[in-house]
């Protein structure tokens, strides 16, 4: 990402104990969330529900983070 991890927690995930997620915190500020999948199916439906719901959520005032890699 061009910056270089000054720290990382995990963070609780949707789908319980088999997923996982991560926050970083890069040194330039930016704050990433990683999320990893063990299905694939299910990884594919969560970025398609939220791609359906960016523009709706942001027409009412609410921040929607965008997806910068995908290993679908």
């Amino acid at each position: 990402m061009g910056s270089p991890v000054i720290q990382s927690d995990v963070a609780p995930t949707p789908g319980g104990p088999k997923n996982r997620t991560a926050i970083i915190l890069l040194a330039d500020g930016r704050r990433l969330a990683l999320q990893e999948y063990s299905d694939r199916q299910i990884a594919g439906l969560r970025m398609k529900a939220t791609e359906q719901l960016a523009g709706p959520l942001r027409e009412h005032g609410v921040p929607v983070p965008r997806l910068l890699l995908s290993g679908l």
